[in-house]
């Protein structure tokens, strides 16, 4: 009923080490001539040897890297000593990926911004040709464009400081897209 109890867990190699060296205590203290001559000394020695034999395997097995320990095995104070000396090491690698990423979608959400912008001057100048054909005007398109533009930088930066997620972000800068959509459209009409 033994034989998988510990199947799903390994030790560490100063557990692995310990074990050895008591098993080997226990081998010398049952073998000697004291109790070398009674049956349940000898058979336990026979055990004892094989025991010892599947764990000096397991330890073979964690020292050239077959197996891998995790936080669930059973760990010693010194390799739980050891992962906690690395642990910050690991989170200053997570945090030069945070970096990292953080500075790609920065530079993306500023390349969307200038292609926005570009595109919104083209549409302030469109519609400044076609207000130089009809003189009534409610807002200059020079006006217009830096409202536009303006509230683009708002949503970038809100964003950027944690003030709106990103769907909402999206969300208005679909509005100021139709905006400027519908500005131009207008402009097609009634140059008509």
């Amino acid at each position: 009923g033994y034989e998988n109890l510990y199947e799903n867990y390994n030790f560490s190699v100063e557990m692995l080490l310990e074990m050895i060296d008591e098993l080997n205590r226990l081998i010398t203290k049952y073998g000697s001539g004291e109790w070398n001559t009674k049956e349940t000394a000898n058979r336990l020695v026979e055990i004892l040897v094989e025991h010892r034999g599947l764990v000096e395997a397991e330890l073979e097995e964690i020292n050239m890297g077959a197996r891998k320990l995790t936080r669930k095995d059973f760990l010693g104070p010194q390799e739980r000593a050891k992962r906690r000396e690395l642990k910050p090491q690991d989170k200053a690698i997570s945090e030069t990926k945070r970096k990292n990423r953080f500075k790609y979608l920065t530079a993306l959400e500023q390349k969307l911004h200038d292609d926005k912008h570009r595109e919104m001057r083209q549409l302030a100048r469109m519609r400044e040709e076609q207000a130089n054909k009809h003189s009534t005007k409610v807002v200059s398109d020079r006006d217009l464009l830096k409202a536009l533009s303006g509230a683009l930088k708002q949503i970038r930066t809100l964003k950027a400081a944690g003030g709106l997620d990103e769907e909402t972000a999206l969300r208005l800068v679909r509005r100021i897209r139709t905006v400027a959509s519908e500005a131009k459209v207008g402009l097609a009409k009634s140059s008509e």
